[in-house]
């Protein structure tokens, strides 16, 4: 998919220009940026950006994506997984 292509490599940009081990974006968050994205190219870019500069974390997850862009999945649960990455919790 060239969405996801497009969002790995602005990942490691954003990554590597803020010094942060950013490596990936957990699949709920990566759902997010890749299904239907709403947006444009530079959006995508914007989000991205910010999402590295927030994360904790070695991957990005909801929460550090825009409150409007994790609205689009507030009706999906996921109630178990190994990597707490993949947990999200309806606001």
């Amino acid at each position: 998919m060239i969405c996801s292509f497009v969002t790995h490599t602005l990942l490691q940009q954003f990554a590597e220009k803020s010094g942060k081990a950013v490596v990936g974006i957990a699949e709920p968050a990566a759902k997010l940026l890749d299904d239907d994205w709403p947006g444009n190219a530079r959006e995508l870019r914007n989000v991205l950006e910010r999402a590295v500069s927030m994360t904790q974390h070695d991957r990005v997850i909801v929460d550090d994506l825009p409150a409007r862009v994790q609205q689009f999945i507030r009706n999906e649960f996921v109630f178990g997984s190994a990597d707490p990455s993949n947990l999200c919790v309806p606001r």
